[in-house]
C-alpha cells in the first residue's frame, strides 16, 4: 500500500549502493521515479531539447545501478510500455542492477502493463511485500 515505506527502504539501498561503491564510480547510480523517466524521454520531443531520446534511453539502459521508484502509476499507452519494455529488457539482459518500488504486485503489473515487462522484473528482482498503515497519514 501506499506510504508503507518502499521509497524510504529503496533510497536506503541506494545509500548503501553508493558507500560501498568506489568513489570513480559513484556517478554511475541513479533515482528516478517511472513517471519522471518518460517525462524526462518525452521532453526530448520538443524542438528546443538539446538531447536526443536515443540518448536519454541508453542513459538509463546502460546507468549501472538504476533505482525507478512507483513503476505501474504510469498512464499504460504504447509508447510508455514500449519504453519502460526497452529499457528494463535491456537492463535484464545485461544483468544491472535495478531496484523497483510500486504500489502493485507483479501479477497486478502484467495485468496493468504487459506480462513481457513483469515477467523480466520477476527475473531479475527479489520481491518484497511491505504492509501496514500509510505513514503519511499520523
Amino acid at each position: 500500500p501506499a506510504g508503507t515505506g518502499k521509497t524510504h527502504l529503496s533510497v536506503a539501498l541506494l545509500v548503501e549502493n553508493i558507500l560501498s561503491t568506489p568513489t570513480y564510480d559513484r556517478l554511475n547510480v541513479d533515482f528516478i521515479s517511472m513517471i519522471n523517466l518518460l517525462a524526462r524521454i518525452k521532453d526530448t520531443f520538443s524542438k528546443n531539447s538539446k538531447e536526443p531520446e536515443k540518448d536519454v534511453v541508453e542513459y538509463y539502459c546502460n546507468i549501472q545501478n538504476l533505482y525507478i521508484d512507483d513503476i505501474g502509476v504510469e498512464q499504460a499507452t504504447d509508447w510508455a510500455l514500449a519504453c519502460v519494455y526497452r529499457i528494463i529488457d535491456h537492463r535484464w539482459g545485461n544483468e544491472l542492477r535495478t531496484v523497483f518500488t510500486s504500489n502493485f504486485t507483479l501479477d497486478e503489473l502484467a495485468k496493468k502493463m504487459d506480462v513481457r515487462i513483469s515477467s523480466r522484473i520477476r527475473g531479475m528482482c527479489n520481491s518484497i511485500k511491505l504492509g501496514g498503515k500509510d505513514r503519511r497519514h499520523k
